[in-house]
């Protein structure tokens, strides 16, 4: 397990593969693009394998939701949070890359997972809007161009927490269908073209869902659900969408 601060995560799972270990990894995978492809190259030299630790893929309604609409037309993904404390070490341009950076990831995962599709295009407006003079981007409102043809949007920053929908939103429309994830993707609202429902879950199960599935990838042999490739394709969102707020261009995947 790698759970340390984000700037180690690239030479500590290098390490790891070189060593020989199969590594679950805290997100972000890394925090450049270079330090994703060194550890996507040491884990395929070594054979290993390397799970991003993206809790909300196990989340029991996040897989209800891509089972209901498994290619949406349009996803919307939100994560906007209280505003984060100005010494905090994910806040750190170094250690942690900030808000946008250093949580982005989750999100942007989750948009690119219910799309069913690889993202090719990003374009993106906003800026350091809540920590004047810092050197990251910590508000960040973003579209994305799948290869299917379809588009995803995603907000993400620390302006605020949203009460009515929580940290944590998610929205997929397609075929006249719809689903909202909320309350931290504890409930899901469902529409069917007819008629309207919610299933709710008890508490977030994640945590223990991902480290089920990473201890049985390794108990059987065989290669987990979640590999280094979703990793760099999360973190590839979040790079280019940075890349977009400071330039004003759209950005090519």
């Amino acid at each position: 397990y790698i759970c340390t601060r984000h700037d180690s995560h690239g030479h500590l799972a290098v390490a790891a593969a070189e060593a020989g270990k199969h590594v679950l990894i805290e997100k972000p995978l890394a925090l450049t693009a270079e330090a994703c492809e060194q550890v996507a190259a040491a884990v395929a030299k070594a054979g290993t394998f390397l799970m991003p630790a993206f809790k909300m893929r196990y989340y029991p309604l996040i897989q209800m939701a891509h089972t209901f609409i498994p290619e949406p037309q349009v996803v919307v993904g939100q994560m906007m949070d209280s505003r984060w404390s100005d010494d905090a070490w994910a806040q750190d341009p170094v250690q942690g890359g900030a808000n946008v950076h250093s949580q982005g990831c989750h999100t942007t995962d989750i948009i690119r997972y219910l799309s069913g599709s690889e993202p090719k295009r990003v374009w993106a407006a906003g800026g350091t809007l809540t920590h004047p003079g810092h050197p990251c981007i910590d508000q960040c409102v973003a579209s994305i161009h799948f290869a299917n043809g379809h588009v995803g949007s995603w907000i993400q920053g620390d302006a605020a927490q949203p009460q009515l929908v929580s940290k944590f939103f998610f929205e997929l429309f397609g075929d006249g269908k719809s689903v909202q994830l909320h309350d931290r993707l504890k409930k899901a609202t469902f529409f069917d073209g007819d008629r309207t429902w919610t299933e709710e879950r008890e508490e977030e199960e994640g945590f223990q869902l991902e480290n089920e599935e990473f201890i049985s990838a390794l108990l059987s042999g065989r290669t987990p659900e979640l590999t280094v490739h979703d990793g760099i394709q999360a973190t590839r969102i979040v790079l280019s969408a940075d890349r977009a707020i400071r330039t004003g261009e759209v950005q090519e995947l």
